[in-house]
């Protein structure tokens, strides 16, 4: 896991350097320091992207300056009219974050003097001073509610005091350390029982996919048949036994991390405490709102996407070991269609035709085979664009052209065989 993190909240045209300052301080303490620029030229509402990144933090430092800055394109509903870095301040606090403010003197570097802020952008506006005044005074009244309001601030006169300010929170800082760490601990031990008690689950799923597939062997005709059927369904049960330890432990790795989302959670403890099935009907019941959810999003909550879908992959994965293709292959679609660069999706979806052309090439007809062996071709081929010096990618290269090439082979040895038959038996 990684080291604490703690969010550094300014409007950024006034105090950039300033907190530049303050991140390298907090690297110095073995913090990551987590930002976010706004200037105000954003389209769109960015206070779901400040939730994300303040939710994944131990805590929030705020510069308090005399800058407005960009706000949201409507009144918060919980907060009524504000700028984007109250905001963070307010979330953290109701979020009961750690937060620490800060109020940097008039000898402190600007890196926009104050009469240089809260201009309108657009140069043709009718009356920039009213404009900036009007943003001068909601911020005045926010900076004297923090003063007043019962929480610990720090004055710092110039910017070396600042420092020292940051640096004398080393004490409170240690404290939310050792809060981290007690968690990670409990996060540990926890991964652990979920792991094994998801990993139990998978078994008893893989084990009665492998005895439906063996009773379907039986009922073949003939003895040759009916071995090649059973030897086939160990084949399968071996894949699948391979893979259950990586999947189990994907699920309990991502569970409470940035990755992870409530759903994602349920999900996991559902597979965790109930199995296979149930949390396969659980993720399809949120499987429409997840996918309207995922399309409405723009390319900056990519990352976010990805989180939200992890049950549907997931899905597909589990849909794919209980040998159940239609519904595999229609999540992958739907996954991909959202999300069509996504490399752990393409990998997934990769593996599920190469184990769908070995099943073919055993059960059904070698151009059956060979079809899922080609369409897993495509899919790495966008895998290698996606990540194309990935270990991952260049394996998965390696069995897809092993699988053309036997496909080919076998293709070869059956046309010779009908030759052969032709000639011993001419008309």
């Amino acid at each position: 896991m990684n080291q604490p993190s703690v969010f550094i909240s300014c409007v950024s045209p006034e105090f950039r350097q300033t907190r530049g300052k303050v991140a390298n301080i907090l690297t110095g303490l073995a913090y990551t320091p987590v930002f976010q620029e706004i200037f105000g030229t954003e389209s769109g509402d960015l206070r779901q992207v400040l939730r994300d990144k303040i939710d994944a933090c131990a805590g929030l430092i705020q510069i308090v300056g005399h800058g407005y800055g960009a706000e949201p394109p409507t009144v918060d509903a919980g907060y009524g009219r504000l700028s984007y870095t109250q905001f963070e301040f307010l979330y953290a606090r109701e979020k009961t974050k750690k937060t620490w403010l800060l109020f940097p003197g008039d000898a402190c570097i600007r890196d926009t003097s104050v009469e240089g802020l809260d201009l309108p952008s657009d140069p043709a506006h009718p009356d920039p001073a009213a404009y900036q005044a009007e943003r001068r005074a909601l911020q005045l009244t926010y900076r004297d509610k923090r003063r007043n309001d019962g929480h610990v601030y720090y004055d710092a006169t110039n910017d070396d005091e600042l420092k020292l300010k940051v640096a004398l929170l080393r004490d409170e800082l240690a404290e939310q350390r050792r809060a981290f760490e007690t968690w990670q601990k409990e996060v540990l031990e926890r991964l652990t029982v979920t792991t094994e008690k998801i990993r139990a689950h998978l078994l008893e799923s893989v084990e009665r996919t492998h005895q439906n597939a063996l009773a379907e062997a039986e009922k073949a005709k003939g003895w040759e048949e009916r071995e090649r059927l059973r030897q086939a369904a160990e084949q399968a049960r071996a894949g699948r036994l391979s893979r259950i330890d990586e999947l189990a432990a994907s699920f309990a790795e991502i569970e409470g991390t940035g990755r992870s989302t409530q759903i994602f959670d349920e999900m996991t403890r559902i597979l965790a405490e109930e199995g296979v099935d149930q949390a396969l009907a659980y993720a399809a019941t949120k499987r429409p709102s997840i996918l309207e959810k995922v399309k409405a999003r723009a390319i900056a909550t990519r990352e976010k996407n990805r989180a939200d879908l992890l049950p549907l992959l997931k899905s597909a994965q589990l849909q794919a070991d209980r040998n159940q293709p239609a519904e595999a292959t229609c999540l992958f679609t739907e996954i991909l269609a959202v999300e069509p660069d996504w490399s752990d999706a393409l990998d997934a979806q990769f593996w599920f035709l190469i184990t769908q052309g070995d099943h073919a090439f055993d059960h059904a007809t070698l151009a059956a085979g060979g079809g899922y062996f080609q369409a897993a071709e495509t899919v790495v081929q966008r895998l290698l664009k996606a990540e194309s010096d990935a270990p991952r990618s260049q394996r998965d290269l390696s069995v897809s052209l092993e699988r053309l090439g036997d496909c080919q082979t076998q293709s070869y040895l059956r046309i010779g065989q009908r030759y052969l038959r032709m000639t011993q038996n001419p008309l």
